[in-house]
């Protein structure tokens, strides 16, 4: 029993299992303060998930379930429980998946003990066992894997990357040579970094190409400050793309998680939309369909109506997982360091995804470029990739 009562939304997770009779289950459970009112979130000894209302006016609550769900364990498997509670929503998820629609219920309206409990329906013998239970305010909720989308504390949308099986290094009706696999989920920034939101992140103006104090405002006499805040960042380093990244997970710290940028792999695995098979890797350019064809209202990119700048990010539709911008408007830092080096001896950084300032054939899946990790263009800046931690 955990005396908790929350100052807003809040989330808990416990694993657990029971063993012996399969009328026995065991249980996440919710008591509001008078202690009179539960809201009891059960896996029973048949594999199902129940939600039960009980206490003082519980007749006329609904129970929700018996709910089956191929994310629920068999056997004497720990099952991996996780209750998010929204105002007087409550989602439910099971090893990472979402079992059901999030279920609106008023019944514990002031929550004050959180509690993990088993209990048998029979004479039979059972045994319950608890590996960890623990609970996060509402700054630090949780992210449950089967979220497709995803906005941090810091309003950054993100979007999710289903894990699975893809071939990269495809184009121009070749299929793809290099075979990939995430076993894990991940999420990919929606947008490209705005300049609002390296600001807000680091408390500094980003010196950008194209800002009002930049060489290229010239070119921006039509913008509104309002939409300039959501430009994307660029004329930033590798290395200074590092200390976003550190103070953006000190300041928004998500347990299991950590931003960081995306590998080679991962960016190109989701530009290409994630899981798919050979033929689908032998396209150019991938939007809501792939093709091998871009054309000037698909992507911000160098041709001769060119915007000639960057743009509001999201100006253009996205690909099939709902990421924005993933060729054209600024060419995106990677995380991995090449064999090749600068002067230094510091391993160069490869950009992918092409900017403006770039034709359509540089803008392809496959293009990239290398730099030193210190230099800094008008057509390079940064997506966020959050990934399970090591």
């Amino acid at each position: 029993w955990v005396p908790y009562e929350p100052a807003g939304d809040f989330a808990c997770e416990v694993a657990g299992r029971i063993t012996g009779s399969p009328a026995s289950a065991w249980s996440l459970e919710i008591q509001n303060r008078d202690q009179d009112r539960y809201l009891n979130f059960q896996i029973n000894g048949k594999h199902e998930l129940l939600i039960v209302p009980s206490g003082k006016g519980s007749e006329n609550a609904k129970t929700i379930g018996p709910i089956r769900h191929p994310a629920i364990k068999p056997g004497e498997a720990f099952n991996k429980l996780l209750v998010i509670a929204r105002g007087n929503s409550f989602a439910v998820y099971v090893n990472g998946l979402r079992v059901c629609e999030p279920v609106e219920s008023d019944f514990v309206k002031t929550p004050a003990m959180l509690a993990v409990m088993a209990f048998s329906g029979d004479k039979k013998a059972s045994r319950a066992e608890f590996e960890r239970f623990t609970v996060w305010e509402a700054d630090d909720l949780p992210i449950a894997s089967s979220e497709r989308r995803y906005r941090n504390s810091l309003g950054m949308q993100f979007a999710l990357v289903p894990k699975g099986q893809a071939w990269l290094g495809g184009g121009n009706g070749k299929e793809g040579t290099e075979p990939v696999e995430f076993k894990h989920d991940f999420y990919l920034g929606a947008f490209e970094v705005t300049q609002a939101e390296w600001d807000k992140v680091l408390g500094i103006k980003p010196a950008c190409h194209f800002s009002r104090q930049g060489e290229g405002k010239g070119l921006l006499t039509e913008i509104s400050d309002d939409q300039l805040k959501h430009f994307p960042v660029e004329n930033v380093s590798w290395n200074e793309c590092q200390l976003f990244l550190k103070k953006l997970n000190e300041l928004d710290k998500k347990p299991g998680w950590e931003y960081r940028l995306p590998t080679e792999a991962e960016w190109e695995y989701a530009c290409r939309g994630g899981p798919g098979d050979k033929f689908q890797s032998a396209f150019d350019f991938y939007l809501q369909e792939p093709t091998n064809v871009l054309r000037s209202a698909q992507a911000n990119f160098e041709h001769e109506k060119g915007l000639k700048r960057t743009c509001k990010v999201g100006s253009y539709p996205p690909n099939r997982l709902g990421l924005h911008d993933m060729h054209g408007n600024v060419s995106e830092l990677t995380h991995d360091a090449q064999l090749t080096k600068d002067d230094d001896g510091n391993p160069k950084r490869n950009e992918r995804g092409g900017g403006w300032t770039n034709t359509g054939e540089e803008c392809k899946t496959t293009g990239r470029f290398a730099w030193p990790p210190g230099e800094r263009f008008r057509d390079v800046g940064l997506r966020v990739a959050l990934v399970p931690s090591p």
